[in-house]
C-alpha cells in the first residue's frame, strides 16, 4: 500500500513538471514566431538588389518640356553610363529634340519683323550630346506589400557638351540649320531597380546653352521632364 501511494505521488509531480515545461516551450515558440514575423524577407531588405560597380547601364527614354512660352518641346534620348562603383559614374548622353515655336512666338516674331525686317527667327534645339559625372548619395528600400520591397536610389549629375540648333522663320515658315554651341546640363534622377538588371528612371534635366532669338544671342536654359527604361550589363548572376 505504501509503495502504491509513493508511486502515485511521484507520477503526479512528474506530470506537473512536464506540463510546466510544455507551457514554457509553447510560449517561447510563440514569442519567436512573433519576433521573426516582423523581419520580412531578410535578403532583399539588407542587401542591394544587384551590384552596380564596374557595370554598364544602357537607357532609352522620352522627355517633354512644359516650361517655355516660346516653344513646344519633346525629345527622344539614349544614354550609356559606366558605374565606377556604387556612388560614382560617368554618363554619355544623346538627345534628338522635336521642337517648334508656339503661337505666342509667331506674334513676337511678327512684331519684330515689322521693325527689323522679315528675317527675324527663333532658335530651337535639334540634337544634344553631353558627357557628365554622376554622384549617387542615397540608396534605399521601401515596403510595397508585406512581402515586397522596392529598391531605389537618387543621384545628381553635371556635364558639358554640344547643342546643335535650327533657326525657325515664322513669317516664311522655313527652317535652316543653326550653329553648334557649347552647353551644359545639371540633373537629378530617381531610379527604381527591379529583378536582376532593370531600372525605371524619372529625371529632371536643365540644359544651359546660348540661343539666338529675335536677332539677339543670349544664354538660355530649358527644363526637361523625362522617363526612361534602363538595363545593366556585365557579370550578373
Amino acid at each position: 500500500m505504501n509503495r502504491f501511494l509513493l508511486f502515485i505521488i511521484v507520477g503526479f509531480f512528474s506530470l506537473d513538471n512536464l506540463a510546466i515545461d510544455f507551457k514554457k516551450l509553447n510560449k517561447s515558440s510563440v514569442s519567436s514566431y512573433q519576433l521573426n514575423s516582423q523581419k520580412g524577407i531578410e535578403t532583399p531588405v539588407l542587401n542591394r538588389i544587384f551590384p552596380k560597380k564596374s557595370r554598364v547601364e544602357f537607357s532609352l527614354g522620352g522627355g517633354y518640356s512644359p516650361y517655355s512660352n516660346y516653344m513646344r518641346y519633346s525629345a527622344a534620348f539614349g544614354s550609356l553610363t559606366y558605374h565606377v562603383n556604387n556612388r560614382h559614374s560617368v554618363e554619355g548622353y544623346f538627345s534628338m529634340a522635336f521642337a517648334d515655336i508656339t503661337d505666342f512666338t509667331v506674334v513676337e516674331i511678327g512684331n519684330k519683323a515689322i521693325i527689323n525686317g522679315p528675317n527675324v527667327s527663333f532658335e530651337l534645339p535639334k540634337t544634344m550630346m553631353f558627357l557628365s559625372y554622376q554622384y549617387t548619395p542615397y540608396y534605399s528600400k521601401m515596403h510595397i506589400t508585406a512581402r515586397t520591397v522596392a529598391h531605389f536610389d537618387s543621384y545628381f549629375g553635371i556635364g558639358a557638351g554640344m547643342v546643335a540648333g535650327k533657326q525657325k522663320f515664322a513669317i516664311s515658315g522655313t527652317e535652316v540649320d543653326g550653329d553648334s554651341r557649347i552647353g551644359g546640363q545639371i540633373y537629378a534622377v530617381m531610379r527604381f531597380m527591379f529583378q536582376n538588371r532593370w531600372a525605371l528612371k524619372f529625371e529632371l534635366r536643365d540644359f544651359i546653352h546660348q540661343m539666338e532669338n529675335l536677332k539677339d544671342i543670349k544664354v538660355a536654359n530649358h527644363l526637361q521632364l523625362s522617363v526612361s527604361l534602363s538595363a545593366f550589363f556585365g557579370g550578373f548572376r
